[in-house]
């Protein structure tokens, strides 16, 4: 398998992470957190309880994703 290269911000392939983050915006944003250290510690918690089913549906996106870029 060849790696593609391309830039780090480009728009039209995100990053693999991109689709976990309304699963950690809605869990996070109910409960109120006094520093960073809290934060961080609390959005570990978060995805260390996802489980691997919706790490496996984050990278379906991404390779759909990536397949609709090579097409085009």
């Amino acid at each position: 398998m060849k790696a593609l290269e391309h830039h780090t911000q480009s728009p039209d392939l995100v990053p693999a992470n991109f689709y976990l983050f309304p699963l950690l915006k809605s869990t996070l944003k109910v409960r109120p957190f006094c520093d960073v250290t809290a934060l961080i510690k609390n959005a570990t918690e978060e995805l260390k309880m996802l489980s691997q089913n919706v790490f496996q549906e984050c990278l379906r996106h991404l390779y759909s994703r990536y397949q609709k870029c090579i097409v085009a």
